[in-house]
């Protein structure tokens, strides 16, 4: 038998459920109200106007106009020819298309295929082009710089019209995989703070500062990132006035990489 609506007297509709593909999740599919059809008409409209601004932008950059920074007053427009700016500039607008295009392919399957769109979504519509531009920055800036997560220099060096085509790849792969790169840069703060840590846990042998002076002293500490204390201790040897007598640990001991060994310099009575 079939389930009845109390309210309406009538077969209460099957429940749908989607498993959506990124998140590995199942969710059940609910009827759009009025409230969520006109959220999904402003998302559009919304990431419409995004995407003509973004290739605007993306044109307008290409050719030298600069017609934001004008409209704004940017006092030196020239040094806007710099091919510095021309990466940072294709890479966020590359970030933001990317986003822009992730959110219609988005709508086109919650709205237009399953009428399941929720107006709790807009901000995610609204917030994806510029999170898009952001971490399309984030990316191109980790790869440019070749640090040591990835165990080698990634950097381009191709003509430069290849390479404002790869910065823009590069920047709309993020934006559209926003998702798959917070997982990635997840992985890559994992790797960084585990390197830290091993640093931070790593050992070294004590160096002998007998006979040094305090200058010496504290100079081969911190070739070895060690920390000193210096004591002073009363001596009759005038040859040892102001030099290390004594030190705890003693050399050749292990030691944790930043701790700290205390020196003993002789001082006149």
């Amino acid at each position: 038998m079939s389930e009845i609506d109390n309210t309406q007297g009538k077969p209460a509709k099957p429940k749908r459920y989607v498993w959506d593909e990124q998140t590995g999740q199942m969710f059940e599919l609910k009827d759009e109200s009025p409230q969520d059809i006109l959220a999904a008409t402003v998302s559009i409209i919304y990431l419409m106007i995004m995407l003509a601004f973004f290739i605007w932008q993306l044109f307008d950059v290409w050719f030298g106009q600069y017609s934001l920074a004008i409209l704004v007053r940017y006092p030196n427009v020239e040094r806007l020819n710099s091919p510095t700016f021309h990466l940072l500039a294709y890479t966020i607008i590359g970030g933001g298309l990317g986003g822009v295009v992730n959110g219609i392919r988005s709508f086109l399957k919650w709205h237009t295929e399953y009428h399941a769109f929720g107006i709790r979504f807009w901000w995610k519509y609204f917030t994806l082009p510029w999170l898009g531009a952001t971490l399309a920055l984030f990316v191109y800036a980790i790869i440019r710089s070749g640090i040591a997560v990835f165990g080698s220099d990634a950097g381009i060096t191709t003509t430069s019209i290849s390479q404002s085509l790869s910065t823009l790849s590069v920047g709309a792969l993020a934006g559209y995989g926003s998702r798959q790169v917070f997982i990635w840069l997840d992985a890559q703060v994992s790797k960084l703070f585990k390197v830290g840590e091993a640093t931070q846990n790593a050992e070294t042998a004590a160096p002998d500062l007998q006979n040094m002076t305090r200058d010496e002293a504290e100079k081969s500490l911190r070739g070895l990132d060690l920390k000193g204390k210096e004591l002073t201790e009363v001596s009759s040897d005038e040859s040892a006035i102001d030099k290390v007598i004594k030190q705890n640990p003693p050399k050749e001991s292990k030691i944790k990489i930043g701790e700290t060994v205390e020196y003993t310099i002789a001082v006149k009575k």
